[in-house]
């Protein structure tokens, strides 16, 4: 996947995942911020800036479906709702 996207002058700019419902004011858990941090840091080659995202699929109790967009912050790892 890696050797076509550079063919194709494409680069990574995030990564999506779904997951059931959760209680309320539950966003990411620990696990998916590091993966997100990792993934982040991975497609900035370190430091540099990046639109690489995380978008978060879910469900609702009432079966609507949300979508929500996170970004790491360089700093640490506090996820910013986008």
């Amino acid at each position: 996947m890696e050797a076509l996207a550079a063919l194709l002058n494409l680069q990574k700019v995030g990564w999506i995942f779904a997951h059931p419902p959760r209680e309320d004011g539950f966003f990411l858990s620990g696990a998916e911020v590091l993966f997100a941090a990792e993934l982040q840091l991975e497609a900035a080659n370190g430091v540099n800036k990046t639109p690489f995202v995380t978008v978060k699929v879910t469900v609702t109790a009432d079966s609507e479906v949300t979508v929500e967009g996170y970004q790491v912050k360089h700093a640490g790892a506090s996820p910013t709702l986008m």
